[in-house]
């Protein structure tokens, strides 16, 4: 039929942390699972020993930090630990996700909190896909290992990258995120927003 045209595909990427909630959730959650001294103590010792494998300071802290945290523990009781979590949105880029869905924009959240619990946090949300750091489980019990990366900065934007490619084209691409962790995703996209 002529005079007819298609909606433009649109897509939109999240950040989570310091942008669709007002916080930093991984504290919150390994408070949930074994309680607020040892979630201290494991941060400090984390300072102390970071994971050198990891390309930056900041993912060297949070590997050992998770290791000394999550080893050992089943996996189901720290997915049960999430289902307690509250999320603190930020209201205004809540909203933009949700007027974003309204528009029939495809909606992902790339973060580089834990899968174990950010599904939880947004299960509320309309939400299409989600890019998260996975833990790695054998036989139902966490090792305290990340499988497949720490889901920030360059790994968060491969990601990004990778479902625009796959996906794609988008006729308009947004971006919400926070500097400077998010910079490389954003630079993806066609309109970004800095929170």
């Amino acid at each position: 039929m002529t005079g007819m045209s298609s909606a433009p595909r649109l897509a939109a990427f999240f950040d989570f942390d310091a942008t669709l909630v007002k916080h930093d959730s991984l504290p919150l959650f390994l408070s949930r699972c074994t309680g607020w001294p040892k979630t201290l103590f494991t941060f400090a010792l984390a300072l102390l020993t970071p994971d050198r494998s990891q390309p930056d300071l900041k993912g060297a802290v949070k590997a050992s930090w998770l290791r000394h945290a999550l080893a050992g523990m089943p996996e189901a009781q720290a997915r049960k630990a999430a289902e307690g979590l509250v999320p603190n949105w930020i209201p205004d880029i809540r909203q933009r996700l949700l007027d974003l869905k309204a528009e029939g924009a495809v909606i992902v959240v790339a973060t580089g909190a834990l899968d174990l619990y950010v599904r939880a946090l947004l299960k509320d949300l309309p939400v299409d896909v989600i890019m998260a750091t996975d833990m790695e489980s054998e036989n139902g019990v966490l090792t305290g290992r990340m499988k497949g990366g720490n889901c920030v900065r360059l790994e968060k934007a491969r990601r990004v990258e990778e479902f625009l490619r796959s996906h794609g084209p988008f006729d308009r691409t947004y971006g919400f995120g926070n500097a400077p962790s998010d910079l490389p995703m954003l630079k993806l996209v066609d309109e970004a927003r800095v929170i």
